[in-house]
């Protein structure tokens, strides 16, 4: 998925968050806070207690609370999202929401990661970049081996502060995205596992949409069908002893499920002093005393060496790298999901490069782009930057970004015939709001009006999608020795990290650097840049190996001359 994993970040105010669903006493009062004693290893597990004598029914809703498998249940249910933790690091995350005192975890699916390109799903077994994240049913398989309910978030929208709350790329172009168009069907379908696969134990919560009020006030009956629709899917594939529910109607009169994105657990999976007080809460407020593990070990944090940046490929070198078959030309500027690639599925992260060679230029010439540029461009004169690098909130409302519209810029040039570029980052797509527009104006790139030289439209471009996928990032020759006097285009950095013993998670710091991505043995762990607050990325232990390791820094501003690691997080 290349530029995907900026959205995955891994970050702890993303990949966790915590709710309890209580039980009430026949006088309609919560139950009482209750102690668990000092050690509870004599107590039955979760899935002992719920399935001693037998399963006879699934999680039902009464006026005193719930009930699962004919006894009482208060849900106490933490929300990891599997596609933001690495795989070797499921069961431990797992293990740490079981310690403490839960009986639930919620997961979601994301829709644009499973299904990358048009009717081509991935589950785990794809070759795309985030395909060792994707294989949900292992996820389950572990979550019961840990003694978890699962509470299964289907969507098809999920919000979950991910990338277009989860809606393929691919949804924008639907006629209402508000009912998250046709193709709604097949994802569930495909993500909603079957009775047969399902342990009926499982039958907990199946949530429907994510507070679709928000944009189900604006579809009138349609959003009430939209959403009989999907609950009516989920009994056709199965789910017929599921308590099915949705965190508000298609009218807003029901109350959501809450949560907190500042989790208990760090990013790198360290306990913090919330996660104690929540581990007391859920002794002192289940009233059903069950088994609770003991608190697994925290990982290793490690400062590796810093290491000099050795190699380089210039702005120039990187587009010459760009296969055919990722390479347009076009009569006037598009956007880069209809750009046809992917076998026409277009681009959907990363960056564009609208190119015009063989341009005539007068004197002071004036640029003009019509519309918005979505989000941040760059521009380049026979290789040279002309933009001023990002550094203030007020340039964001000027030339080459995405707040205001028809934005010019003075070339103050002499007149020459030469190559002009435009170079274009997608910063990501919104994932909430109530406007129509949320979905259906997130198209990347250039695209809302023509680029206009001196009041002239300029046509025949050639468009180059610079995906930064995996493979091509893997691939990438030529490296050159690293400019003395530095460069102040987008340019590609190389170092490498030797490593002699089993690796361990890191931090690699970016105070000094621009803004950019960090690619560690080809994989992208996310973006940095120098305004913060974050100044460093985690690196799970599992992207490194032992022995060398390559790591690579697209900056788009200001290099730094070596590569510094850190134990801790700079959160700023």
């Amino acid at each position: 998925m290349g530029l995907a994993k900026d959205a995955l970040q891994l970050n702890p105010d993303l990949s966790t968050k915590w709710c309890i669903l209580g039980s009430k006493l026949p006088g309609g009062d919560w139950v009482k806070p209750q102690r668990k004693p000092a050690s509870s290893q004599d107590l039955p597990s979760v899935f002992e207690y719920y399935t001693n004598g037998g399963i006879e029914s699934g999680l039902v809703a009464q006026s005193d609370g719930f009930k699962l498998n004919g006894r009482d249940i208060t849900i106490l249910s933490g929300s990891i999202h599997y596609f933001r933790v690495h795989p070797v690091y499921w069961r431990d995350r797992l293990q740490k929401l079981r310690a403490l005192g839960f009986n639930t975890v919620q997961i979601y699916f994301p829709w644009n990661l499973h299904e990358p390109r048009k009717d081509v799903y991935d589950f785990g077994d794809g070759d795309n970049d985030m395909s060792a994240f994707l294989d949900f049913k292992k996820f389950i398989q572990i979550a019961q081996e840990e003694d978890l309910l699962v509470n299964a978030r289907a969507g098809p929208y999920i919000c979950a502060e991910w990338e277009f709350g989860g809606l393929p790329r691919l949804n924008i172009e639907e006629v209402n995205p508000n009912l998250r168009g046709g193709r709604v069907e097949n994802h569930l379908g495909k993500t909603t596992p079957s009775s047969p696969e399902r342990d009926s134990i499982l039958d907990l919560p199946i949530l429907i949409e994510n507070e679709y009020g928000a944009v189900g006030a604006n579809t009138g009956t349609a959003g009430q069908e939209y959403l009989t629709f999907i609950y009516n899917l989920m009994k056709l594939n199965g789910l017929n002893n599921s308590l099915i529910y949705t965190s508000d109607s298609a009218y807003n009169t029901r109350g959501s499920l809450d949560g907190d994105y500042n989790s208990p657990l760090t990013e790198a999976g360290d306990y913090t002093e919330k996660y104690n007080a929540t581990r007391e809460l859920a002794a002192k407020y289940n009233p059903v005393q069950l088994k609770v593990p003991d608190l697994p070990a925290q990982s290793i944090k490690r400062a590796y060496p810093t290491t000099s940046v050795s190699e380089q490929l210039t702005f120039d070198q990187l587009i010459d790298l760009v296969p055919a078959e990722d390479r347009v030309t076009s009569d006037d500027v598009i956007a880069m999901e209809l750009l046809d690639i992917n076998e026409g599925n277009g681009q959907s992260y990363g960056f564009v490069v609208y190119r015009k060679t063989d341009l005539d230029i007068p004197e002071n010439s004036i640029l003009t782009i019509e519309g918005k540029v979505h989000d941040v461009g760059i521009l380049l004169l026979d290789n040279v930057r002309q933009t001023e690098p990002l550094t203030d909130r007020e340039q964001t409302r000027g030339f080459g970004y995405w707040e205001t519209s028809d934005n010019q810029f003075s070339l103050k040039n002499e007149a020459i015939t030469g190559t002009l570029d435009i170079f274009v980052e997608n910063w990501g797509r919104v994932n909430y709001g109530s406007s129509i527009d949320v979905f259906t104006k997130q198209k990347k790139g250039l695209w809302e009006g023509s680029v206009l030289l001196n009041d002239n439209t300029i046509t025949g471009w050639e468009i180059i999608a610079l995906q930064f996928n995996s493979t091509w990032v893997k691939s990438l020759s030529g490296w050159g020795d690293v400019s003395t006097t530095g460069s102040a285009n987008p340019t590609l950095y190389r170092a490498t990290l030797d490593i002699s013993e089993t690796p361990s998670d890191t931090f690699i710091n970016m105070s000094a650097w621009g803004k950019g991505n960090v690619f560690i043995n080809g994989f992208n762990i996310g973006r940095y840049f120098s305004g913060g607050p974050t100044k460093t990325l985690y690196i799970p232990a599992p992207l490194l190996v032992q022995g060398t390791n390559e790591v690579l820094v697209f900056e788009l501003y200001t290099a730094a001359p070596e590569i510094v690691f850190s134990d801790v997080p700079l959160l700023g």
